[in-house]
């Protein structure tokens, strides 16, 4: 079983009202842990009628591990492009609320 962090789940809360109708993307790291914890996430925020985008930026354990070990950065990786594609979808208004 998959739990969400209860520290994000309280901002979420705690934010509802300036947040709601407003896109979100995702960004997980870790393998098959951050996809998990994205899933769990989503029902969440469709819950507090936030617009959650369709594709995700999921980063795998070896780079994740290059990052945190080696000081390496997004940028050496393509996953920075991808999620500059992501954002790139809500600033030009590919998901209005």
């Amino acid at each position: 079983m998959w739990v969400r962090a209860v520290v994000l789940k309280n901002a979420f809360d705690s934010a509802f009202v300036e947040w709601r109708r407003k896109p979100i993307a995702f960004v997980g790291y870790g393998g098959v842990g951050g996809a998990r914890a994205i899933e769990t996430l989503r029902g969440v925020v469709i819950e507090l009628q936030m617009a959650p985008i369709r594709q995700e930026v999921n980063i795998a354990m070896e780079p994740y591990l290059g990052i945190i070990q080696n000081g390496r950065s997004l940028n050496d990786y393509d996953y920075s492009c991808r999620a500059e594609r992501r954002c790139s979808t809500i600033w030009s208004g590919g998901a209005k609320p």
